[in-house]
């Protein structure tokens, strides 16, 4: 089995929103939050919002790193419970690309939508979404111009705002103002989930962080904790929400969503001939 990585076209939003509901329905917060929400709501409230985030995505610059011919092999199956979804599971995620959500974007920002493709059935097995700001993320202002969340009919939008503010939290405790890549978004079908698709397109953007110097960022939930640690990421904080406190949250006990960072050290420079040194 082997994968193909390529950015994602406008035509790819409802494939990639049937994906993404596949990848999610499971989760208690989710279900919480959405789960009085028409299905068929849903599944177009989210097209019409990748399909517009899709449309607004930056040019890709090759990298050297990146393979010529696209083709990713699979890696063996990561030994443990880690799960290739990151905060895609949870209601941020499932509304960020929302076009009311939108509004004019106060900071620098470049934003990157990448799918794997299998080779065999030309199928979309999971997609993430990157942000790179080169010069960090200026909260106040945004805060300022950010538009209130557009949510289906159905919605809890008591739970959506708590958790809505603890990300925010967190993000501001962490990146603010700081140069980073964030991943704001990943999800695999459930059928092809421990096969490394989520890793080569978390690994896709180490290179150009490390050609800044910055740090890349994600919030994940517990269930990805360990493929992020696998790959570099450190914990630095978390959030807890007490879905008990909610109407219709009775067993569904404790959500957790953890604040991860990779640190990227720059090419070194030769003073002697300007050519890049190994590390």
């Amino acid at each position: 089995m082997s994968f193909h990585l390529s950015t994602c076209v406008p035509e790819d939003a409802p494939e990639i929103a049937h994906l993404h509901l596949d990848a999610t329905s499971s989760s208690p917060l989710n279900q919480l939050t959405f789960g009085d929400v028409d299905p068929g709501i849903m599944l177009d409230m989210l097209t019409k919002g990748l399909r517009a985030g899709i449309e607004n995505a930056s040019p890709i610059n090759k990298m050297p790193e990146d393979k010529d011919d696209s083709e990713i092999q699979h890696e063996p199956t990561i030994k443990s419970n880690a799960t290739d979804v990151n905060s895609a599971e949870d209601p941020v995620a499932v509304t960020a690309t929302n076009p009311s959500d939108a509004g004019t974007p106060a900071s620098s920002q470049h934003k990157y939508w990448l799918k794997l493709t299998d080779s065999t059935t030309s199928k979309i097995v999971s997609y993430a979404f990157w942000i790179h700001y080169p010069e960090g993320y200026n909260w106040a202002e945004e805060d300022k111009i950010q538009k209130p969340p557009s949510l289906p009919l159905g919605s809890n939008e008591i739970v959506y705002k708590e958790f809505k503010d603890e990300i925010a939290g967190l993000r501001r405790e962490h990146i603010a103002y700081k140069p980073h890549w964030l991943l704001g978004n990943l999800a695999t079908h459930p059928s092809y989930q421990r096969k490394g698709a989520a890793s080569q397109l978390v690994k896709w953007a180490f290179p150009r962080a490390e050609a800044d110097g910055v740090m890349l960022y994600l919030d994940a939930s517990p269930a990805g904790y360990l493929l992020y640690k696998k790959l570099g990421f450190e914990q630095v904080g978390d959030l807890t929400i007490d879905m008990e406190k909610f109407e219709r949250g009775n067993g569904l006990g404790i959500h957790k969503h953890i604040a991860m960072i990779k640190e990227s050290i720059p090419p070194l420079l030769s003073e002697e001939n300007g050519r890049l040194l190994d590390r």
